[in-house]
């Protein structure tokens, strides 16, 4: 199953679909212990609106779920903290029950029955997740790749694969383009790992190990030992990953020939798709072996294609503009647009008439610390390049703006303590919804960047223009994503991200982000 083009695995949509049948039957269970009598469970379950209450205690438990990381299956890897996280999960769901309970009595299904099926839920949906993890192996195979090339697609492709084991894709080897050490397009050195040898640059060992800037929010860098000064694919030596929590040793694909074995490496292997990640096409495309292979069904897939499906990014190293100009996508229905303004108009009608009184509290405490005025205005580049002015609760001291445009920090010593409060909740960011109202910008979208930095971004980032076809959002693909961007490299990350939003814009894609950005806020996970 894919949302807007990005491709959700199979194990959470199961996870999703099982544990909401679960926690039915562990309710229909609880009732059934607490009657005690075959005959008035029976009636209880004939009653009117009863398939309405159990309703209710399923969305709210599998919300919970969700909104505790549940179903991000890179985050729950340990089982300390699925059990953990299982625990506060459910304990939310009762406080938010208790309280819907409370507001509304006839919702109720009634204390002896809460009190059987807590522990009961909790019991079945912690065997079930760990059930589900040790059948893995025996209810699907998975599926099986080959990268024809050493371009940078695929590697990336490669490492993005090797550290989310909850894709289910195995990496049968890479057939390398360049002959010898440091020709081609990466520069490819060699270390044995028993039968295996790693097509990444220089000499690396992956692993996953806490790093300490993470760690005391459970996530982990994905950390390369290198033997030489360059980083992976020339990069950094260290890249994030987000959600890693535990400490394993990553071993890479082997170098099992070149492209002009595609056919042979394929057929031997039993292979699944063919992945194409070639630095050069004019004759180093094995056209022939490929046409034999597509002939007998097997996929043959662009690495850019496969690594936007897998990651919600459009990866941007060595895309050239013929694949963005003849790729699906990037179409801009009147119907979708249309469908996007009227919900702008009315989401941010009712959310600014909803919002005064918080608004006028934001207000007064802003003005209480730091003086008028109140709302911060600064000039941003909106729809096809448009210049419009943004408005925000000022979280910052009262002082001149720099001439030069720049990003905003953590740390930044202005910013007050209101502000930082308002800040982390995006709570700053309610007087949007007014530019929204006026069309400046609209709910989702991509995020509308200062004039200057925006210009600089231009010249330093290939397609960074693209995004201004679409209105700036309040929230976004990348915002929920990625998050802040301070640096270029950051920005370009982002960019991937809402250029994927863009050839994939839909109703649907928007609603995901929206149900994604209220987890973001209740995290406090803001953005700046």
């Amino acid at each position: 199953m894919k949302i807007g083009g990005q491709r959700i695995p199979g194990k959470t949509l199961v996870l999703i679909a099982s544990e909401g049948a679960l926690i039915a039957c562990g309710l229909l269970f609880a009732t059934a212990l607490r009657l005690m009598d075959i005959e008035a469970f029976r009636q209880q379950i004939r009653q009117p609106g009863v398939l309405l209450r159990y309703g209710i205690v399923i969305v709210v438990c599998e919300l919970a779920l969700y909104y505790y990381d549940l179903y991000d299956l890179q985050i729950v890897s340990r089982r300390s903290v699925l059990f953990v996280r299982l625990l506060q999960a459910l304990g939310s769901a009762c406080l938010v029950l208790a309280l819907l309970y409370y507001c509304y009595p006839d919702l109720s299904l009634g204390r002896g029955i809460a009190a059987v099926a807590t522990p009961l839920i909790i019991a079945t949906v912690s065997g079930w997740r760990l059930l589900v993890d040790a059948s893995a192996p025996f209810l699907r195979r998975n599926e099986r790749i080959l990268i024809v090339g050493d371009g940078p697609a695929g590697c990336y492709l490669a490492e993005e694969i090797l550290r989310r084991p909850e894709l289910n894709i195995d990496i049968v080897g890479l057939l390398r383009e360049s002959d010898s050490l440091g020709t081609g397009s990466a520069a490819i050195g060699e270390r044995e790992y028993g039968a295996r040898v790693s097509p990444f640059p220089l000499h690396y060992s992956l692993r996953y190990s806490p790093s300490p800037a993470l760690r005391s929010r459970g996530s982990g860098a994905l950390m390369m030992e290198a033997a030489g000064a360059e980083g992976l694919l020339g990069g950094a030596a260290t890249a994030v990953a987000d959600h890693a929590t535990e400490s394993r040793e990553v071993i890479f694909p082997s170098v099992i020939g070149t492209p002009k074995d595609v056919e042979r490496c394929a057929l031997a292997e039993r292979v699944d798709r063919v992945v194409l990640s070639l630095s050069e096409r004019r004759g180093g495309t094995p056209i022939k072996q490929l046409l034999r292979l597509k002939f007998v069904g097997m996929k043959i897939e662009e690495a850019h294609d496969m690594y936007e499906r897998t990651t919600g990014r459009i990866l941007l190293d060595h895309l050239s503009p013929s694949w963005l100009i003849l790729a699906d996508g990037f179409r801009q229905s009147r119907l979708v647009l249309a469908a996007k303004r009227l919900t702008d108009i009315v989401v941010s009608t009712i959310g600014l008439v909803l919002a005064l009184p918080l608004m006028a509290v934001i207000a007064l405490a802003v003005f209480l610390e730091s003086g008028a005025p109140v709302l911060f205005r600064q000039g941003r580049i909106g729809l096809n390049g448009r210049h419009f002015e943004i408005l925000k609760f000022r979280s910052m001291r009262n002082e001149p703006v720099p001439k030069a445009a720049s990003w905003t920090s953590d740390s930044d010593p202005r910013i007050t303590r209101v502000g930082r409060f308002i800040r982390k909740f995006r709570l700053d960011e309610l007087p949007q919804l007014i530019s929204v109202l006026r069309g400046d910008m609209s709910l989702v979208g991509p995020r509308p960047e200062q004039p200057s930095l925006a210009e600089m971004l231009e010249e330093q980032i290939p397609y960074y223009g693209q995004r201004h076809s679409l209105r700036p959002g309040i929230t976004g693909w990348a915002q929920v994503k990625y998050g802040y961007g301070a640096t270029v490299e950051q920005t370009k990350i982002k960019l991937e991200h809402d250029l994927f939003y863009i050839k994939h814009l839909s109703m649907p894609l928007d609603l995901a982000i929206i149900f994604e950005t209220a987890k973001v806020l209740l995290s406090g996970r803001g953005a700046k």
